[in-house]
């Protein structure tokens, strides 16, 4: 039987802590974690990004890209980079413009469940900052604008969010998984 890894995947410098726990293959290629990454955190997939693991860099390599960055994520497999071993640890690193940065901390291997979709988010803690926000002390700043209905740029980063309101502390678990289903079973 196959065997799949679970990992707690933590936005760095967040607080309160932004995280999800989440479990692929281990025969999964490092590109399709990224995938999995950026639909479980709610992200859009607009920006570069690359994993940092030990002294390699990987990332998904494009067609006809003159430069690209660090190895190919497409051709390594998670298994073949140690992620099988609990408390193995790596950074991802999505936008380098606003620097999110993913700690990322193998849990635990396990037997793939039989009726069990993969990969899937476990859990999920609070919602992820809205793309091109300026990082987290732009998400800082927003959040207090947000939390003043008086402040001068409330109605404006409401516009700006295309949103009646944002919580951050809620994040939609069902939704997640069913975006992972939907985009991982095509």
């Amino acid at each position: 039987m196959e065997q799949s890894v679970t990992m707690k995947v933590t936005l760095a410098d967040s607080k309160p802590k932004i995280w999800r726990r989440i479990c692929v293959p281990l025969v999964s290629r490092l590109g399709a974690l990224h995938d999995a990454i950026q639909i479980s955190m709610g992200w859009e997939n607009s920006h570069l990004h690359c994993f940092r693991i030990g002294k390699e860099e990987y990332a998904v390599h494009y067609d006809g890209d003159p430069d690209p960055l660090g190895l190919d994520a497409d051709a390594v497999v998670l298994w073949e980079l140690g992620m099988k071993d609990r408390g193995f640890k790596f950074t991802y690193e999505y936008d380098f413009g606003d620097g999110w940065t993913h700690e990322i901390e193998i849990e635990k291997t396990q037997k793939m469940g039989p009726t069990r979709f993969y990969p899937y988010c476990e859990k999920a803690v609070r919602a992820c900052p809205p793309e091109d926000c300026g990082g987290i002390p732009g998400y800082a700043r927003l959040l207090r604008i947000l939390k003043n209905p008086n402040h001068s740029e409330y109605e404006d980063m409401l516009d700006w969010l295309g949103l009646d309101n944002f919580d951050p502390k809620e994040v939609d678990l069902e939704n997640i998984n069913a975006t992972l289903r939907q985009y991982f079973s095509t």
